[in-house]
């Protein structure tokens, strides 16, 4: 989650009816700035604690805001984890998309 964000470049916004045709355009003035979410304190729980043992984690937090439908939650690993199957990453309850990285 990034501590602060960068309003972006002004950006063009047109809208069209039914047919295609344009109904309006706006070429400058629009631009975005995101608000950084708050999440609580992560939890981390693998299944097995053995060392060297190829385990699933578990990973509770709780967003101050909705995900929305399409957004996504990154969890990255530290290099030290190696993530051998990395399609069988799932997400449990409310959230919409999982995606995890080695590192990075």
């Amino acid at each position: 989650n990034p501590s602060n964000t960068k309003t972006s470049d002004s950006f063009t916004y047109q809208s069209f009816d039914g047919n295609g045709n344009a109904i309006e355009k706006t070429t400058t003035g629009i631009t975005i700035t995101a608000t950084p979410g708050k999440i609580t304190p992560a939890t981390v729980t693998p299944v097995d604690t053995k060392i060297r043992a190829s385990t699933s984690y578990t990973f509770v937090f709780t967003v101050q805001t909705q995900v929305p439908v399409g957004g996504i939650v990154y969890i990255v690993f530290p290099k030290t984890i190696n993530l051998l199957d990395q399609t069988s990453a799932a997400c449990l309850s409310s959230g919409t998309h999982i995606d995890s990285t080695n590192g990075r």
